[in-house]
């Protein structure tokens, strides 16, 4: 299993979208699937 995880704090679910869809390893086609789940931060 190979993965990643990016956190990004962001207005909107748009702006989340975008950013991942210009991604430079998601524009080169490199990832098979993504997965964008909303965070809750509990700590802090």
């Amino acid at each position: 299993m190979n993965g990643g995880l990016i956190v990004v704090d962001m207005e909107n679910r748009a702006e989340v979208d975008a950013f991942a869809a210009a991604d430079p390893y998601a524009t080169a086609g490199v990832f098979a699937d993504v997965t964008i789940r909303p965070w809750k931060k509990v700590l802090g």
